[in-house]
């Protein structure tokens, strides 16, 4: 059998009667009250599959229940969401819904279906500052330590208010922070609406690449991603430029995101075909990610390096030398205090290597 998490994604994305009775034989192998965490993110598509075979099977309840709970939290977010679009809407702030949010409105269609822990918003770089005060001022704080969107080290920040978490993102991605290469995403934006609001999300292409871009970067949440991925091809595939998604995952340097991913598992093994990533593309592919294990400890001078050459070199504005860039990246206070941080992320490199 499968892992665990492939073969949810089976029974949630199967013919009914199939995933029936892939479920039958997947939870008399491993009890639902054994899922992982990320295993059981993946119940609420399962349940709304198997209820079109069935009215009753096993653990019925308890998904109705985990899509219940779903439901209501999503809402939440959804009113936050609009509430924040409210704000942005008032100063004229264009503004993009990324992630969770735009997919139950465009896809799924079911606001039960996706368990999300926070929401996205993209905003254009030179309104985020201004975008940053308003939400400030209406009682959203920073997570962690305030950033300034003008020195554009991060993509973004996450912000919490009443117990809700929201990503503002000034950049779509990380791993691409050139204002020219957000352009594209903002000029072919389509309407959607959330809470009854009028916004803006990615098209159906850039749904697709920007999901390929992520569903590597965290090889716990990867299998969620291809079920976002089945969905979106699912309903939207024939609005979806296959040929362009490929092209703009190698201008961006991070082609190689789909070599680890099993594309197979859902029918889009053939994006996978011709590609043939660069050292430079495959270095610029993991050391992008959000890999927190303690595997990426080499990436401690290999992600500066390659952001300062794509994303700083030769730019006016921020106007940074590599030594003034290092500097802040890496938050070094003095020569001796990047020497020592150094030795101890290479005696950790040793440390992993040996076990």
């Amino acid at each position: 059998m499968a892992s665990p998490q492939l073969e949810l994604l089976h029974c949630a994305t199967a013919p009914p009667v199939e995933a029936l009775e892939r479920w039958g034989r997947l939870v008399a192998e491993v009890p639902v009250e054994n899922f992982d965490y990320h295993a059981q993110r993946l119940l609420p598509a399962v349940w709304v599959n198997l209820k079109k075979a069935s009215k009753s099977f096993p653990d019925e309840a308890r998904l109705r229940g985990i899509h219940r709970r779903t439901w209501v939290h999503n809402k939440r977010l959804t009113a936050a969401a609009g509430s924040v679009l409210d704000l942005f809407a008032s100063h004229e702030i264009p503004a993009v819904v990324l992630k969770g949010l735009a997919y139950n409105e465009i896809f799924y269609h079911d606001s039960g279906l996706r368990p999300s822990w926070d929401f996205d918003i993209l905003v254009p770089l030179e309104r985020a500052s201004e975008a940053i005060t308003l939400l400030e001022e209406d009682g959203w704080r920073f997570k962690e330590e305030r950033l300034d969107p003008a020195e554009r080290m991060e993509h973004g920040a996450t912000l919490c208010k009443d117990g809700l978490e929201f990503d503002l993102h000034w950049n779509l991605m990380r791993e691409a922070r050139n204002p020219e290469q957000d352009a594209i995403f903002w000029r072919e934006a389509v309407p959607i609406t959330i809470d009854g609001r009028e916004t803006l999300a990615l098209s159906p292409t850039h749904q697709l690449f920007y999901l390929l871009a992520i569903a590597n970067r965290e090889p716990h949440n990867r299998v969620r991603y291809l079920l976002d991925l089945a969905f979106l091809t699912r309903q939207l595939g024939h609005e979806i430029d296959y040929q362009r998604v490929p092209e703009m995952l190698t201008e961006r340097h991070i082609a190689s995101r789909l070599s680890g991913l099993p594309l197979e598992e859902i029918g889009l093994e053939q994006l996978k075909e011709g590609l043939s990533p660069t050292i430079f593309d495959r270095l610029w592919s993991q050391a992008s990610g959000y890999v927190f294990d303690g595997s990426h400890e080499w990436y401690y001078l290999v992600y500066p390096l390659l952001d300062y050459w794509l994303h700083y070199r030769g730019r006016s504005a921020p106007r940074w030398s590599v030594t003034e860039y290092m500097r802040r990246r890496l938050k070094v206070e003095s020569a001796q205090d990047f020497v020592t941080r150094t030795l101890r992320k290479l005696a950790r490199i040793v440390t992993l290597i040996w076990r």
